[in-house]
């Protein structure tokens, strides 16, 4: 994978030197001996899991997630991931500055494209600190900093994503497209008046009401129609 040559390429305080499973112990991680890593994918928890690579106290971590089930299932489950890609790190500053950024975008795109994710998210670690669900059976959870989306979404919302929109920047990829709020890493955080311009735009009801509640949802929410049986698997 194009995956372990960009992680060699990173600075050496970012490198992943852990593997994280919910199945099993952590291990150790080297982009010299993937083995451990790759047969994670999904390897023997097929129908349910995830896998990160991480460098400990949250300097960064890329996270892939798979879940087989149906809209019913998914819809009850709000918290499930389904298909999903994950970048985040606490030290964005850092990671963001002159060349290391490509190197970071390397990755998210290798990920995403390599894995045909639904959805991804690049974003600062306490973005994830949101009331909204992380997973699908209603809609996308919000707009992050840098959000991949994937084949089912870019067709979807195709006529939308050709508009120029002030709010956001659109790089179409070979089955998806790379979307980017105008905004700082840090000001998506919380969502921001940029991130509701952007959701206005590509369709307000394809993404989660902040106001709604996700155990008793309220709000009409719509989807593109996904093969809710397809388990992420490498390309």
């Amino acid at each position: 994978m194009d995956l372990l040559k960009i992680l060699r390429a990173l600075p050496g305080s970012f490198v992943p030197t852990k593997i994280q499973t919910s199945h099993l112990p952590a291990q150790n991680f080297s982009p010299d001996s993937p083995e451990a890593f790759l047969e994670c994918l999904p390897g023997k928890f097929y129908c349910q899991g995830d896998v990160s690579l991480i460098k400990p106290q949250r300097i960064f971590e890329c996270s892939v997630h798979w879940q087989k089930g149906n809209h019913d299932w998914f819809a009850k489950h709000p918290t499930k991931p389904f298909n999903w890609i994950g970048l985040s790190s606490e030290r964005w500053e850092e990671a963001l500055s002159g060349e290391h950024f490509s190197s970071f975008q390397s990755i998210f795109i290798s990920l995403c494209e390599s894995f045909r994710a639904i959805y991804g998210s690049m974003q600062l670690e306490d973005s994830t600190k949101i009331d909204s669900p992380n997973g699908f059976g209603h809609c996308m959870p919000r707009l992050h900093w840098i959000t991949y989306l994937g084949k089912a979404y870019t067709k979807a919302m195709d006529k939308q994503l050709a508009k120029s929109c002030n709010s956001f920047t659109v790089s179409r990829r070979a089955e998806g497209v790379l979307t980017k709020l105008a905004c700082s890493a840090q000001d998506t955080i919380r969502q921001s008046a940029t991130e509701s311009l952007a959701i206005e735009h590509l369709g307000a009801d394809y993404f989660w009401n902040p106001k709604d509640n996700w155990r008793k949802p309220q709000f009409h929410y719509r989807m593109p129609e996904l093969d809710w049986s397809s388990v992420i698997t490498a390309t």
